[in-house]
């Protein structure tokens, strides 16, 4: 038995179709679904009829060059018709996941899974990435979550691209650690990052807590600057190395506003202000 249902209808809107719930008017709106829980969502409505709602961990599923997730999902039925529905029992420590139509693209949006006992403030943390060459003349600009359209830092558009930061901490302990952005190994990531490797691209990643529910509901919370210098990959995701990590928070730099500084190789400096 389903632990929460909800019903499934088809508008056209924002010169396509769309998802809605509920009766609801908020088009393909970002669903919270939590670990453990089951969820029907029912398509009986005859404007289900040629949209089958499925799910999957990259936004508009096979349509945005992902795969299906089928992870404690079931169907039945043909949507438009009684007892049509997808199901889904939420797995432990399942990642973020979209709903879409398998026929059709631009249906779906997101659908947020919360851990159990987690407090749940509709807040996460995402990163916005820019990889730059050193002449100036060439920037590839991505966000690592998803807000329905591509998302503006500082005026400029942040087109989406799965990606995770790492290396970078907030103790004395993290100087000098290796820091690295790692991407899925598809088409879009790999003649970038060859370049970036040859001509040592700097790589700007700003993170930020944000609302999800909210394109605009963010707060900006630091800011590094590395230089990158190696690349790995294999068969699923590849991976850019950047310079060491300078760790600016907590290192004893008081009432000074530390920006950016590079030489070479030498350590990654985080933009930070301390008190």
């Amino acid at each position: 038995m389903a632990d929460q249902t909800f019903a499934v209808t088809v508008v056209a809107s924002g010169g396509g179709n769309r998802y809605r719930f509920d009766g609801g008017s908020q088009d393909a709106e970002t669903l919270q679904l939590t670990e453990g829980k089951t969820y029907r969502f029912t398509q009986e409505d005859s404007s289900n009829s040629g949209h089958p709602l499925r799910f999957s961990t990259t936004p508009d599923g096979t349509h945005g060059g992902g795969t299906e997730y089928t992870t404690g999902v079931t169907t039945a039925g043909t949507p438009g018709s009684s007892g049509a529905y997808t199901e889904i029992k939420v797995a432990a420590k399942a990642p973020l996941l979209f709903y879409y139509c398998s026929v059709h693209s631009g249906m779906g949006g997101a659908a947020k899974t919360i851990g159990v006992g987690e407090e749940n403030l509709g807040l996460a943390f995402g990163h916005y990435l820019t990889l730059e060459s050193a002449d100036k003349s060439t920037r590839h600009r991505f966000q690592n979550y998803w807000v329905g359209e591509d998302a503006t830092l500082s005026g400029d558009s942040y087109g989406f691209m799965p990606f995770a930061f790492s290396g970078i901490t907030i103790t004395k302990g993290g100087d000098n650690q290796p820091a690295s952005i790692a991407f899925p190994n598809n088409e879009l990531s790999r003649p970038f990052a060859t370049v970036a490797v040859e001509d040592e691209y700097l790589a700007t990643i700003t993170t930020v807590l944000i609302d999800p529910d909210d394109k605009d509901g963010f707060t900006k919370l630091n800011e590094y600057v590395g230089q990158i210098v190696t690349a790995r990959w294999d068969s699923t995701s590849l991976e850019l190395s950047l310079a060491s990590v300078f760790d600016a928070v907590g290192a004893d730099v008081p009432r000074k506003r530390i920006t950016q500084q590079l030489v070479g190789h030498l350590p990654l400096t985080s933009r930070v202000r301390v008190a």
